[in-house]
């Protein structure tokens, strides 16, 4: 369950409610009484940020330099507060991203049909956040990180891709493949986290061929940028992030068949690959049943489970398992600093043992010498002594099969 509902912050009149797919959307009352909390409490000289409920988690913000104040309301099952926090904090980004900083605060009181009006263009974006909450694939955003398809890396492919920035003379360009980065260039890893998801969840919402002003809400809050997203195969999205020129035509007419013709076969077969299933060479161990990697450096996270995910027990799903454990035994020392003069403890191996499944975390490093964090997914019935074992020799197997090449 997920509700995202925006409110002007001075008034409290609701201008949008988002939901989970299959949900009815707040009613006006409801969100008058979360308008209310929320004044009531600050009318006693108190900042409220949240609260929980014996079902449900809530969360208040108002988005920088605007009048639109924010509430999400999630089940009180998995979520942390970090975790919560930082998807309330990816949809203001997204407000920024589709609208810009100047546009949001340009908009105030008295021009609410106007706020509407403009807030719908956030709504894909928006969407696309809240149904990755349950997405069995998408385990990014959940954890602040740009999803990375778990394909072995093709060097015609990474080769394409930069000639294709090249003669677009583009700033930065990506390639998609079910939602998921493909491969990348080195400008583009270098943006936050949060301009990766947005720009990653864009494309599939647009045409075959497509652009759109977008904002990057730290690189460019105010400042246009030109989003090209061109689908050159079923469910491939190769994306560009350009000025004015090269106009659309000249990218149909002059890149895409030259850059992207000869390799239209090998790109169908990746499609057509389920993304949350290990590559087709790595045999996983019996009782291995899922995987999940982060680089924090470059904010990307890969996910995959076996077929026979049926060994953990009903009720859990892979993803939401290893979200969890990232989340609430990992998050707190590993997602976010310190304060100054704390004690920092850095985590380098855990495990947690339960009747429904077993799950190991440690730290490897590519042959790069890339540090990416591991949490192995086991069946109850593993020996755990043999966690650790399990854990890096998946994680050796899997960097064999060649996917962590950008």
């Amino acid at each position: 369950m997920a509700f995202i509902s925006a409110l002007m912050a001075d008034s409290g009149l609701p201008l949008f409610t988002r939901t989970s797919s299959g949900l009815e959307s707040l009613s006006y009352s409801a969100m008058g009484s979360l308008f209310g909390i929320k004044t009531y409490v600050e009318d006693q000289q108190v900042i409220i940020v949240g609260a929980r409920t014996s079902t449900a988690a809530v969360r208040w913000k108002v988005v920088p330099e605007s009048k639109l104040l924010l509430v999400i309301v999630t089940d009180n099952d998995y979520s942390t507060d970090d975790y919560i926090n930082e998807l309330l904090e990816l949809v203001c980004s997204a407000i920024v991203f589709t609208l810009g900083a100047t546009k949001l605060a340009q908009l105030s009181s008295g021009a609410e049909e106007l706020y509407r009006l403009e807030l719908k263009k956030c709504y894909p974006l928006i969407d696309s956040l809240i149904s990755s909450l349950r997405s069995v694939a998408s385990a990014g955003p959940a954890l602040q990180c740009v999803d990375r398809a778990v394909i072995p890396s093709d060097t015609a492919i990474s080769a394409a891709l930069d000639r294709f920035v090249y003669s677009a003379s583009a700033k930065w360009g990506f390639l998609l493949v079910n939602g998921q980065v493909l491969v990348a260039d080195a400008n583009w890893w270098s943006l936050r986290a949060d301009e990766k998801i947005l720009l990653a969840a864009l494309p599939p919402n647009l045409g075959e061929l497509a652009e759109k002003a977008i904002y990057l809400p730290h690189a460019s809050p105010s400042v246009p940028f030109r989003l090209v997203s061109a689908a050159i195969a079923p469910g491939v999205h190769a994306c560009l992030l350009c000025g004015a020129d090269p106009p659309l035509e000249a990218i149909k007419d002059q890149l895409l068949k030259p850059v992207w013709g000869g390799l239209l076969d090998p790109l169908r077969r990746l499609q057509s690959k389920p993304a949350v299933y290990p590559p087709g060479a790595l045999q996983l161990t019996d009782g291995v049943v899922g995987m999940l990697l982060v680089d924090p450096a470059a904010n990307w996270s890969m996910f995959f489970h076996s077929a026979a995910e049926g060994v953990v027990a009903k009720g859990t799903t892979p993803k939401l398992a290893v979200c969890a454990y990232y989340k609430s035994m990992i998050g707190p020392s590993v997602m976010k600093k310190s304060p100054a003069g704390a004690l920092e403890h850095k985590v380098t191996e855990s495990y947690s043992v339960t009747t429904r499944y077993k799950l190991y975390y440690m730290e490897q490093r590519t042959v790069d010498g890339v540090p990416i964090r591991v949490i192995g997914l086991f069946a109850p019935g593993v020996p755990t002594y043999s966690l650790r074992h399990l854990t890096a020799t998946t994680f050796s197997d899997l960097e064999a099969c060649n996917v962590f090449s950008c």
